[in-house]
């Protein structure tokens, strides 16, 4: 509790080897490191994902039956849903698109020199961007608390008390704001962009055939809009390394980005 991500490496050089046992929210955990071991991670012969993820991060940052909890046949139709979309060039350049005239529009809108939490604007931005790039519609009145919901569902999975909390009411009210988006589309009363997330994701078809429903459907746009929101907290580590190492930024606009980025 006092190390947070510092814990693992710290247990990892204690015992001096490459696997450790432990427990993790009071399960087993086998930890392993090193290329062999990611290797090993990621053939699917050696996971099982539907007792993986443990209710409160289901109930708070995955959503219950999404595509991190599915295996075998299932989870590979249902991921091909989502390589379609971020895999896709030009989607991804849309949506690059997207938050850059969002961040335009905020810039726009500080000339009048009032200060800025940089976090928070930047959730603001990149809601604001996703969700236009995803074809969801939101009027600016809108942006600020998707935002605010959004964040709180990453802050507040691993914790306990009232973010934990906090987490699980984000999720239901995104949840049930996109059910409701998802069945207006599919009864013809919204008109879904062609492509775009909102529309594959309501059209998405289990393997037997059938449409998902409507709450699955809105946990699945949750996990495109979600993860790019939570950008956000790279955004702002990203300010605070530049301004303890400026030196750095001369390196960045030389073409050093993509490698400070990782």
């Amino acid at each position: 509790m006092l190390d947070g991500y510092a814990w693992l490496p710290a247990l990892l050089r204690r015992v001096g080897g490459s696997t450790v046992q432990t427990r993790v929210m009071g399960q087993r955990a086998l930890v392993l490191r090193g290329p062999d071991a990611v290797q090993f991670f990621y053939d699917e012969r050696h996971v099982r994902r539907h007792t993986a993820v443990p209710e409160p991060v289901q109930g708070t940052l995955f959503g219950h039956r999404a595509v991190h909890t599915l295996d075998g046949a299932d989870h590979r139709h249902r991921k091909a849903m989502f390589l379609s979309l971020l895999t896709d060039p030009c989607g991804v350049a849309a949506l690059v698109e997207q938050v850059a005239a969002a961040w335009d529009d905020a810039l726009a809108m500080s000339g009048d020199g009032r200060q800025m939490v940089l976090f928070d604007e930047a959730s603001r931005v990149i809601t604001k961007g996703v969700c236009g790039w995803a074809g969801i519609d939101l009027d600016d009145a809108g942006v600020a608390p998707v935002a605010r919901d959004l964040t709180a569902m990453v802050d507040g999975f691993a914790t306990l008390g009232p973010r934990h909390w906090r987490a699980r009411r984000a999720r239901r009210r995104r949840e049930d704001w996109l059910t409701a988006l998802v069945e207006q589309v599919r009864a013809g009363a919204v008109t879904a962009p062609a492509g775009s997330a909102l529309d594959e994701i309501t059209g998405h078809r289990h393997r037997d055939g059938q449409l998902m429903d409507g709450k699955l459907a809105a946990v699945e746009l949750l996990n495109i809009i979600r993860p790019t929101v939570a950008v956000s907290w790279f955004v702002a580590f990203t300010a605070h390394a530049l301004h303890r190492w400026p030196e750095q930024r001369d390196r960045l606009r030389a073409g050093y980005a993509t490698a400070f980025a990782h």
